[in-house]
């Protein structure tokens, strides 16, 4: 009898169905956050205010990224419980993140505000004066709060839905 040709079999039938699962899984695994924030619905105009990141993190980029948080979802709250904005760190040294890079042509830590609307982005502004103001913490979340609001506001006219006193206003 030979061994030989029957392990050989035996790790091939192996291989195959450890492949087989590992499709199986991925198939039918749910999105990542991140591809569930890029997901647009065409029900209207959605924002994302992101901060992009790296692996290497000093003082002055976790000030960046808690300035930033602590502001935007303090003072969006409501926006961001609504589904209009959604925040985001990002890390780009991962490799499915990487994109960004070249998408906002980053080259350190940067917060980008992105708008989204029917299946794809519209427009982006990157805050480019975080870096400037990082050293007056109110000088920096005022910079944040007007740069996010305004983004928010501009948005066409065919967007904006006035409700009655029952509802609290907005976009729909």
């Amino acid at each position: 009898m030979r061994i030989k040709p029957i392990i050989t079999v035996i790790l091939l039938v192996f291989v195959a169905a450890s492949v087989v699962t590992a499709i199986a899984k991925e198939a039918t695994r749910p999105p990542a956050p991140l591809e569930q924030a890029t997901a647009v619905e065409e029900a209207g105009p959605r924002f994302i205010a992101y901060y992009f990141r790296n692996n290497i993190r000093c003082k002055s980029c976790k000030l960046i990224e808690a300035y930033t948080t602590e502001t935007v979802t303090g003072e969006y709250a409501d926006q961001i419980e609504d589904g209009l904005l959604e925040f985001l760190v990002v890390n780009v040294d991962e490799p499915e993140h990487k994109h960004f890079v070249k998408k906002y042509a980053l080259y350190t830590k940067h917060v980008v505000l992105a708008e989204f609307d029917q299946g794809g982005q519209v427009r982006w502004k990157n805050l480019d004066r975080v870096w400037e103001l990082l050293k007056d913490e109110e000088s920096f979340r005022s910079y944040i709060d007007v740069e996010v609001s305004n983004f928010l506001d501009n948005v066409p006219d065919e967007y904006v839905v006035w409700c009655d006193d029952e509802n609290e206003g907005g976009l729909a």
